[in-house]
C-alpha cells in the first residue's frame, strides 16, 4: 500500500510539473511574439458581439443608438468594442507632396451615423490636405472612432488608438488661417494639435457649433463639410455635455467606416 501511494504521488507530481512547464513555454511565446508587431500593417481584431459601457447621463435612446452603431461597425469588419485599437500603421516621416494643388479634392466620410462630404482646400492648406489624402488612401481612418464630441462646439476623431493621444508616427507643419469673423466657419474641418506648434498628425475636428467658430487661428484649416451636415449634427448631439469630461467619451461613440478621396 505504501509503494502504491508513493507511485500515485510521483505520477501526480509529474503531471503538475508538465502543466507548469507548458504554461511557462506558452507565456514566453506570447510575450515574444507580442513585441514584434509590424508597424505598417493594418490589424482589425474580430469579435462576435458588440460591447457597451455605461456612461453618466446616458439614456436608453443613447444605448440603442450605440448598439446600432456597433452592429453596423462589426458588419463592416470593425472591432466590436469602440475602445479597441484598429490599426498599427506608422511612418517615420510625413508623406511627400503628391496632390495637385490646382485640383479640388472631396473626402467622402462613411460613418456609422451616416455619410457626409468634406471639400478639401488644397490651395490654402496643401501640406495638410496632402497628409489627409495620404492617410485616407492608406486606410488609416478605417474603423476609427470620434473619440470626443462637445455639443455646440465640435466633434473630433482621427486616432486609431481611440485614446486621443495617437497619431501616424510623424507630425506636419502648421498652415494657420487668417483671423476672420469667424475664423473657423460652421462645419469647417481643421487639424487638432497638442497646443504646441507643428504637432498635427492625423487627428482632426469639425466645428459643429458657435463655440468652435470663436477659436483662435492656431489650428490648420483645410476644408469644409459641403453635404451631410445632419450627420455631423447627429454625432455632435450624442456628445458629452459635461464640462468636466471635456467631451470624452461621447454618450454615443460613432465611427468612421471609411474615407474615400475624389478629385
Amino acid at each position: 500500500m505504501q509503494r502504491h501511494q508513493q507511485r500515485r504521488r510521483n505520477v501526480r507530481r509529474g503531471v503538475i510539473v508538465a502543466v507548469v512547464a507548458a504554461l511557462v513555454i506558452g507565456i514566453g511565446a506570447f510575450l515574444f511574439s507580442g513585441g514584434k508587431t509590424p508597424t505598417t500593417t493594418t490589424t482589425t481584431p474580430a469579435a462576435a458581439a458588440a460591447t457597451t459601457t455605461t456612461i453618466a447621463g446616458e439614456t436608453s435612446a443613447d444605448l440603442a443608438a450605440q448598439t446600432a452603431s456597433n452592429a453596423k461597425a462589426v458588419a463592416y469588419g470593425c472591432p466590436a468594442s469602440t475602445s479597441t485599437r484598429v490599426n498599427t500603421l506608422s511612418w517615420k516621416t510625413a508623406p511627400p507632396m503628391t496632390i495637385d494643388t490646382a485640383k479640388t479634392y472631396d473626402a467622402d466620410f462613411d460613418t456609422t451615423a451616416g455619410d457626409f462630404v468634406v471639400q478639401l482646400n488644397a490651395a490654402t492648406a496643401p501640406i495638410t490636405v496632402n497628409n489627409f489624402v495620404f492617410l485616407a488612401q492608406h486606410n488609416f481612418y478605417k474603423c476609427v472612432i470620434f473619440q470626443r464630441a462637445i455639443p455646440g462646439f465640435m466633434i473630433q476623431g482621427g486616432d486609431p488608438t481611440g485614446s486621443g493621444a495617437g497619431g501616424p508616427g510623424y507630425t506636419i507643419a502648421d498652415e494657420y488661417p487668417k483671423a476672420g469673423s469667424p475664423t473657423y466657419p460652421l462645419y469647417s474641418i481643421a487639424m487638432a494639435n497638442t497646443g504646441a506648434a507643428h504637432t498635427g498628425g492625423s487627428q482632426f475636428f469639425i466645428v459643429s457649433g458657435s463655440s468652435g467658430e470663436t477659436l483662435s487661428p492656431t489650428y490648420s484649416l483645410f476644408g469644409k463639410v459641403i453635404s451631410g451636415v445632419n450627420v455631423v449634427k447627429t454625432i455632435q448631439n450624442a456628445g458629452n455635455p459635461s464640462e468636466a469630461s471635456n467631451g470624452t467619451p461621447p454618450l454615443v461613440t460613432y465611427r468612421i467606416l471609411n474615407i474615400t478621396i475624389k478629385d
